[in-house]
């Protein structure tokens, strides 16, 4: 993305970053930033990226995810997907969306790719042509322990109550994830992997759930305005900044944090427990964010119009809902009960 942003830099080009996130950079790359961005505007998803940013001389304005307003398919469509996967129609249902956070960054190997194209070796680590994740012993170790402390977590709830569980990937390589912790569960789990359902049906899946516990920043966005109960076990600030903007700072954890099943089965309680007050939460946070991906809209104008003066404008009201898509029903109904 900063690439992106310089290349534009250094053409005069209009250089915006929608609804991004800045964290923690290796010192060569806050270099590069602080260079290659400085005429940029970055519309951040939260103010810890904001000030991240700012203390690198680069502009910045508040906005927000664009997930929020996604529609999927109709909550019986995804009902039906869990019947057919075993659900009983009557169950609370839990959804755990596992990841593999420890195999980044990805980087381009030409002798792996060889030996991966000639003898089908490095299967499990190949992303994508003649890139591959990072693989270690000490990743790997890392890895087992976060998978088997979201195992902990769940049986040992699952020694309490009662409940059918789903595990679901996001992203097709999440299903690596997925089928390593299926076994590992007392109870198994049905999956649910985007290389076998589109979105539209994966968060209408979502939707159907009574609690989340989930590792994917995507999950719990789209989840939110079915007000579906989550936490989140996260590798980097997109889940730790979302849980502290709802209001939610006790509900999410490092994916490397000690402890981390028997944390994990206080926060199912609580989930279970609480599940009214902390939908209501989530209900009143929607229609933040959703103000802020207006104002997104609003910025993002100014600074075209800034950049080429000549730009046809149209002609709407400053104001934050002139500048959002058609809403959803459901979200409408969100946003009129709690803006």
């Amino acid at each position: 993305m900063a690439g992106a942003l310089g290349l534009a830099n250094a053409e005069n080009k209009v250089s915006v970053g929608y609804g991004a996130e800045a964290g923690n950079m290796t010192p060569a790359l806050r270099d590069f930033v602080r260079d290659a961005c400085k005429k940029s505007l970055v519309i951040c998803r939260n103010e810890p990226s904001r000030k991240v940013l700012g203390e690198l001389g680069i502009r910045t304005t508040s906005g927000a995810d664009t997930a929020w307003t996604f529609d999927p398919a109709p909550l019986s469509r995804g009902a039906q997907l869990l019947r057919d996967a075993g659900w009983d129609g009557r169950q609370k249902v839990l959804v755990v969306c596992p990841i593999n956070p420890f195999w980044w960054p990805v980087k381009p190997d030409l002798l792996k790719y060889a030996a991966y194209k000639l003898g089908g070796q490095y299967k499990h680590e190949h992303y994508s042509a003649f890139y591959f994740h990072h693989h270690s012993e000490a990743a790997d170790k890392k890895y087992n322990a976060y998978i088997q402390a979201l195992a902990d977590g769940v049986n040992a709830f699952a020694a309490e109550r009662e409940f059918f569980t789903i595990l679901v990937g996001m992203e097709q390589l999440d299903r690596h994830a997925c089928e390593d912790l299926q076994p590992r569960l007392d109870r198994g789990g049905a999956l649910f992997v985007s290389d076998e359902h589109d979105m539209y049906d994966l968060v209408s899946v979502l939707r159907n759930c009574s609690m989340m516990v989930s590792s994917r920043f995507h999950a719990i966005v789209t989840s939110m305005p079915g007000l579906v109960p989550s936490a989140g076990v996260t590798m980097d600030e997109r889940i730790r900044n979302l849980m502290n903007d709802r209001g939610h700072p006790d509900m999410f954890f490092e994916v490397d944090e000690e402890g981390l099943g028997d944390k994990l089965l206080h926060t199912l309680r609580r989930l279970w427990r609480d599940a009214e007050g902390i939908s209501a939460d989530i209900a009143r946070a929607v229609p933040a964010q959703l103000k802020l991906m207006g104002q997104m809209g609003i910025d993002f104008m100014d600074e075209v119009v800034r950049v080429y003066p000549e730009f046809p404008r149209r002609d709407l009201p400053r104001t934050w809902e002139a500048h959002l898509p058609p809403l959803p029903p459901g979200v409408q109904r969100l946003l009129e009960r709690h803006a």
